[in-house]
């Protein structure tokens, strides 16, 4: 039976039981929805409901209560057809654009910076995949003087990230030679794509360097650290101390345990796996998941993009007793926001 077979009574008392689950992570009993949902009907009538609605798998029943929790069957058609849908607040509204407003033009750091105000508006832990990207190229390199022994290297890419890292020679380099440096490396390599930097530019470089040549050796690593970046990106943990809110995660082993798997990079690419690729807003509810561990949770999550070009992906993780009215509402707002963002700072003008 599909929701829409059942009738307005059952659909409109299924709803009031997730909300009230979702606002007191308490089963709820027959009498309690009565008093407090304002459904216009007796206890003995929704106890009745309730009870077919368990046979019919949109309710559980815990062992140790008498009341009723959603299932992942009854939380699906909660988000799919019966919750209404939430409007942003003017304060979450504010909150959101002057993140925007902001305009951080290293993309990285804003797709980091992103993780944390959803994880912040929603209550929930955020994941946030970096961008993988393709035929990134290098848009400057700068070797700024500390002293004559230490220069600091800046690598720009065409996209906006920024790699810098403090470098040591065994010989000292005038600022002069440091600069005329910094000339030769940009006319030899600004626009060259970072996996496509070529063995004969290489050699070429080191004929011009000559005694010098050792100052390529950081430019190289740096230029090889950002090339694998690009092609293997990480997946940020964020906001995962907003667990402990959360009641289902308050047993200290639990929480210890669902930690413990998240600490791998490609345990939270696998999390994320649902929405590579996909249009829109995906919601993978309890055991709707592929992952074992995540059979108690939900994610919330979506593609961020640059022109049609997925890039990465942002979520939200939390219990299946998620406020998805509010939550969804959040994301939706602030991944729109996100992408026209993305899509003014990032995208190629003759797209």
């Amino acid at each position: 039976m599909e929701i829409y077979d059942l009738s307005e009574r059952k659909r409109r008392i299924l709803a009031a039981i997730i909300e009230s689950y979702i606002d007191t992570a308490e089963p709820v009993g027959s009498k309690a929805l009565a008093e407090a949902a304002g459904l216009g009907v007796s206890s003995a009538t929704i106890r009745n409901e309730m009870a077919e609605l368990k046979e019919l798998g949109w309710l559980e029943q815990p062992h140790t209560s008498a009341g009723s929790v959603p299932s992942s069957r009854g939380y699906r058609a909660y988000v799919d057809y019966l919750m209404q849908r939430y409007h942003v607040s003017e304060q979450e509204s504010k909150r959101t654009q002057a993140f925007l407003e902001s305009r951080v033009a290293e993309l990285e750091r804003l797709i980091a910076e992103a993780g944390k105000l959803i994880s912040e508006l929603s209550g929930y832990p955020s994941l946030t995949m970096t961008p993988k990207r393709s035929g990134v190229a290098i848009r400057h390199i700068n070797l700024v003087p500390v002293d004559p022994y230490q220069f600091v290297l800046v690598l720009v890419t065409s996209e906006g990230t920024v790699k810098n890292n403090l470098c040591r020679t065994r010989q000292p380099l005038p600022t002069e030679l440091l600069y005329e440096i910094t000339e030769l490396l940009n006319r030899r390599l600004a626009g060259v794509e970072l996996s496509q930097v070529s063995v004969m530019e290489i050699a070429q470089l080191r004929r011009s360097l000559g005694e010098f040549e050792f100052v390529l050796q950081p430019v190289l690593q740096i230029i090889h650290e950002a090339a694998m970046a690009m092609e293997n990106p990480e997946v940020i943990l964020g906001g995962e101390g907003r667990l402990l809110e959360q009641p289902e995660f308050r047993d200290i082993g639990r929480m210890k345990e669902f930690l413990d798997f998240l600490q791998d990079n490609e345990a939270r690419r696998q999390v994320l796996s649902p929405a590579e690729g996909h249009e829109g807003i995906t919601v993978t509810i309890g055991q709707e998941h592929p992952l074992e561990q995540l059979r108690d949770s939900s994610v919330i999550m979506g593609n961020y993009r640059i022109g049609d070009r997925p890039v990465g992906v942002i979520a939200i993780l939390g219990p299946t007793r998620m406020d998805y009215p509010r939550v969804l509402g959040q994301f939706e707002y602030f991944t729109n926001g996100l992408n026209r963002l993305l899509q003014e700072l990032f995208e190629p003008p003759d797209q």
